[in-house]
């Protein structure tokens, strides 16, 4: 009986657990976190420096890139699962799906991370 046991308590060892899947959503949120906060660190002087040579910053190029990252979050909150991850978003399935088309998300990294 206590080899029967010993085998199951194995197989539970190598099996992903929910925990582990959190841990690494965590870990690419935290990532995700990571990278906003030093690209608003370095706005003010992007800003600063743009005035000072007479060019500008695209506002639609900053809108873009923090809707992405709001849609990487989402996924990663719903463990890359779109009809979650949209509901989460307050937005259609259909065009949140679109919407990763058009920022070239890759979806894989998302199944595969969690």
């Amino acid at each position: 009986m206590l080899n029967m046991y010993q085998q199951t308590d194995r197989s539970y060892a190598t099996e992903p657990t929910i925990l582990h899947y959190q841990f690494e959503a965590a870990k690419l949120l935290s990532t995700l976190l990571m990278h906003e906060l030093d690209h608003l660190a370095k706005l003010p002087a992007a800003v600063e420096n743009s005035v000072e040579n007479g060019t500008s910053i695209c506002l639609f190029t900053e809108l873009e890139r923090f809707e992405c990252n709001l849609i990487r979050t989402a996924l990663i909150r719903s463990l890359g699962n779109q009809k979650k991850a949209a509901k989460l978003l307050s937005l259609n399935p259909s065009t949140l799906n679109a919407k990763i088309k058009h920022f070239n998300i890759d979806l894989l990294s998302f199944r595969a991370s969690v």
